[in-house]
């Protein structure tokens, strides 16, 4: 046995050692109802009941039972030791072929005299191997079904419990070492974070984050979002794994927009609290990424990498740019159904040959209104112009929709990047 091992194997004595206790304890008691010393039961005294008829003395010297010497009950008593420390460390299959190993000894003694001076019954010393066997697998079915709610619990912080649920039950469905998957993204992110953190002191400063979190990650769980990490002030998850999600982009967006419609409550809570209330950025992209468990063996995470990842943490970043609340890749606009998006620009992305397209999710359908809809078609006339390099006719346009609409800040920066590209 290699040294290096025995950490391990102390540390599963003391997380078994109060099924290895059942299992001796159960052999103890056999072994008194075997000395005489305690009758399970009998047709007029049901129950337990405790004896010394069996110990006498005589001429002055105490003397044992026969039985107590007999090479039946040695044996019996050896393998039952035995059974009781082993059972609850060794696999289903060990455990098994041990219990067989120990019977046949037991077994060879009972037929090969079978009308001979055996004092133990093969009968009941069978019994004894089978009620320890039992017992271990009941002992061990309460002691796998604990671990795995602890599991489920634990995962559930990362998980929406539903879909721990569904993992729990159909495991074949996930793979936890690593596949390439069509996956959407979101990374939310807190504005104006550190100027609002240098006001607060820390008390002050977790209870602001924690309000944040919370309604971000109720909302991420209520879509069925795996949430991959908390990073500063920021959140960031993912769909379509470890179940697949084949509406992943309709998810992402549709839980963004309701974050934003839970944060106008939220400021108002923490106006009232005399917390500051900011705004928050949302980035979502949709693609192709690599997920499993990634890390080093001492710490591992669920998570996912990839260039659709990093796509999603531009776009978080990209909304300060262009005064938006959320900003989504276009294929994350292409797998949304029932959703209205307004085209942003298109922006360049180092590593690729052609810009990307970004957009932001505006309303449900059923929810556009007709001055929306009416802006909508100038602010697609307006970037018409400007992807033709029209600038004057993109900035009266666009002037016309800052008046109008409630993106000012965004159209403010368009007219600028118009008129810099004009006089270029």
């Amino acid at each position: 046995m290699k040294l290096s091992n025995l950490p391990f194997i102390q540390s599963t004595f003391r997380e078994e050692w109060g099924h290895i206790s059942i299992l001796l304890g159960l052999v103890v008691l056999f072994s008194l109802n075997i000395l005489g010393l305690l009758e399970f039961g009998t047709s007029s005294f049901p129950g337990l009941r405790f004896t010394l008829i069996n110990f006498t003395s005589i001429g002055g010297s105490f003397v044992l039972p026969e039985i107590f010497t007999s090479t039946d009950f040695f044996l019996l008593l050896t393998f039952s030791l035995v059974i009781a420390i082993l059972l609850p460390i060794l696999r289903p299959i060990a455990a098994s072929l041990i219990i067989v190993s120990a019977s046949l000894p037991l077994l060879y003694l009972g037929l090969s005299e079978p009308y001979g001076n055996t004092l133990i019954p093969m009968e009941y010393s069978l019994l004894v191997m089978l009620m320890l066997f039992g017992m271990n697998v009941l002992l061990t079915y309460f002691s796998e079904t604990q671990k795995k709610q602890k599991l489920i619990n634990i995962f559930s912080r990362y998980v929406p419990p539903d879909i721990v649920n569904e993992v729990s039950k159909h495991p074949e469905l996930i793979n936890l070492d690593g596949e390439l998957k069509p996956l959407s993204i979101i990374f939310c992110d807190l504005k104006n974070f550190t100027g609002i953190s240098e006001q607060l002191n820390p008390k002050q400063l977790v209870t602001m984050l924690n309000s944040y979190f919370t309604m971000l990650s109720a909302i991420l769980y209520q879509y069925g979002a795996t949430i991959d990490k908390y990073i500063g002030d920021s959140v960031m998850g993912f769909w379509g794994a470890p179940l697949p999600h084949e509406d992943h982009a309709q998810r992402a967006v549709m839980a963004a927009l309701d974050m934003h419609k839970a944060l106008i409550e939220l400021k108002i809570e923490l106006t009232n609290k005399g917390l500051p209330a900011t705004d928050i950025g949302i980035g979502i992209n949709s693609g192709l990424v690599n997920v499993g468990n990634m890390g080093s063996i001492y710490r591992l995470n669920y998570t996912v990498i990839g260039d659709a990842v990093n796509l999603a943490s531009r776009f978080e970043r990209l909304t300060r740019v262009y005064q938006v609340p959320t900003i989504v890749g276009e294929e994350t606009m292409q797998g949304s159904k029932d959703i209205v998006f307004r085209e942003l620009d298109t922006v360049v992305v180092k590593g690729r040959s052609h810009n990307v397209r970004i957009y932001q999710p505006l309303c449900r359908l059923d929810e556009l209104t007709e001055s929306q809809s009416s802006n909508l078609e100038t602010h697609e006339k307006a970037l018409k112009y400007y992807y033709a390099k029209d600038f004057e006719k993109a900035e009266i346009l666009f002037k016309q929709l800052a008046s109008e609409s409630e993106a000012e800040a965004y159209y403010r920066y368009m007219l600028e990047k118009a008129s810099f590209s004009k006089n270029i």
